[in-house]
């Protein structure tokens, strides 16, 4: 799993607990099987941009920012 995965996935599993939905429930918002989902959410698959997006959105949160990488302090 990429850094850029990890963070996207973490991000889309904290904003779905704190939402309350289930796996069953966010894969039909972004219209894939649960199980892909749930493979992309443990790092067994990385879904495509567009799936991602479309969570990201879902969920109020910023696709490009979740992937950017972080700015270090010099």
């Amino acid at each position: 799993m990429t850094k850029k995965h990890a963070r996207l996935a973490a991000a889309v599993n904290d904003a779905m607990l704190q939402k309350d939905l289930t796996l069953r429930q966010m894969a039909a918002m972004i219209g894939i099987p649960a199980s892909t989902l749930g493979n992309a959410l443990s790092g067994k698959f990385d879904m495509r941009e567009e799936r991602w997006r479309m969570a990201c959105e879902a969920l109020g949160l910023r696709y490009d920012d979740l992937i950017a990488d972080p700015v270090e302090d010099p």
